[in-house]
């Protein structure tokens, strides 16, 4: 048995591993998750100075071409979303512009507070090297808004040379200058895309290299758990000698009183529990063959008093502590002229004294109770009205608890009377 708590401590101990390895091992695929949603929410940041350029050039372009105020409105709300200026709206990706420009109108702001494009991408994790390339890159993006607010506001000049304004604007913003600063602008994020790219891909690769180990730690453990589950029950198994039912339907069995039941020990299990159940069953048998034994000489001993108590041809009585006939030999049956123990058993003792010595007798019986032994001569009246003279000799008795009146008593009513004829 000792060497199963040993085992099953061991147990205990690699389970509670395998709990922390667990836990490392979660914690290490979320950290691969969160790697991996790290790679995509700095990509979809950049993208998002990108598009902002993108979209910026468009809402210029179409202003400049159409006069329509709202892509001037639209141009404006970019350049202030992306400068922290306003707040974000909600669902602002790649298709939001083109919802808004086909709704005709702004969808719902969020309600969270403004924060910069650079800011947000500070907060995301970028290096100072990438830091430095969007910073780049947003300069040169605001250069080329500021190119646009140009084309938009000739775009918007009145008089006689409009027709020339608006043939300007528009070759402002095709011409080599605007796709050289607009290629200043992708420039930078190209350079950026590679460094971020190797950034978050060694990030994830280490996530998943480490996720790896913490799995092959968790198996190594998982097997190591399973293997010192299966000696331990099978030091168990030695320990009991035999599987837990057995050992189960065999305590039921002496539990409900069948000792007869074999009870094998098979070899090598001479140490067991069956081996200690096997010998604590032979000592029942032995028990109960003495407990026969000892039945059958109370039972004969039994017989016996009872042969002599019978045949004593004095009067042997139990009184309980009422006052109530229990017992009474043939012999004292007699001296009451009863024919059966039924017609005087339950009955007050009392009430077959003779009046005048009743109170004498319930005195002796108090101080028999309380644990005196007694002598004295009563006056007793049978059933069939004689009066004879008993000679008692009663002692204190206890059974489970209870004291009783256990008396022996001799008829003297002839030698009385002849003691008397002599006195006379």
């Amino acid at each position: 048995m000792k060497i199963f708590k040993q085992k099953f401590r061991t147990s205990a101990v690699v389970f509670l591993l395998l709990a922390i390895v667990f836990g490392a091992y979660v914690q290490s695929e979320k950290q691969v998750d969160r790697a991996n949603e790290s790679r995509l929410k700095s990509y979809l940041l950049v993208d998002e100075l990108r598009q902002s350029s993108d979209e910026l050039t468009r809402m210029a372009r179409s202003y400049v071409v159409t006069g329509d105020q709202r892509f001037k409105k639209y141009f404006q709300e970019i350049l202030d979303i992306r400068d922290g200026r306003v707040s974000r709206p909600d669902g602002y990706n790649y298709i939001y512009w083109d919802i808004v420009l086909a709704d005709d109108h702004p969808r719902k702001v969020s309600t969270e507070r403004p924060i910069a494009l650079l800011e947000l991408m500070r907060n995301a994790g970028f290096s100072e090297g990438e830091l430095q390339k969007l910073a780049e890159s947003k300069a040169n993006s605001d250069v080329l808004a500021g190119i646009e607010l140009k084309a938009i506001k000739l775009a918007e000049s009145v008089g006689h040379d409009t027709t020339a304004n608006h043939e300007l604007a528009e070759q402002m913003m095709h011409d080599k200058y605007y796709h050289k600063a607009k290629a200043d602008i992708m420039r930078p994020l190209s350079e950026l895309y590679k460094i971020m790219d190797k950034r978050t891909f060694d990030k994830v690769r280490t996530a998943e290299r480490n996720a790896v180990v913490m799995r092959i730690v968790f198996m190594t453990c998982f097997l190591g758990a399973v293997i010192m589950l299966w000696t331990a029950y099978r030091e168990l198994n030695m320990t009991l000698g035999e599987s837990a039912d057995t050992i189960h339907s065999y305590l039921l069995k002496i539990g409900q009183g069948d000792i007869s039941t074999a009870i094998p020990v098979p070899p090598g299990a001479e140490n067991s529990v069956l081996a200690g159940l096997a010998t604590m069953q032979t000592k029942l048998q032995i028990q109960e063959v003495d407990r026969i034994c000892d039945k059958k000489k109370i039972a004969e001993n039994e017989s016996r008093l009872r042969t002599i108590i019978e045949s004593e041809p004095e009067c042997i009585k139990i009184i309980d502590a009422r006052g109530r006939l229990i017992m009474m030999n043939p012999a004292g049956l007699a001296m009451l002229e009863a024919d059966s123990l039924d017609q005087v058993s339950g009955k007050q003792v009392i009430d077959l004294i003779s009046p005048e010595y009743r109170e004498q007798f319930a005195e002796m019986h108090k101080r028999v109770i309380a644990g005196e032994s007694m002598n004295s001569e009563f006056e007793i009246i049978g059933l069939k009205g004689s009066r004879r003279w008993l000679e008692t000799h009663a002692v204190p008795m206890e059974d489970n608890g209870e004291t009783f009146h256990l008396a022996v008593t001799r008829d003297f009513t002839e030698r009385r009377a002849a003691e008397k004829a002599l006195r006379e």
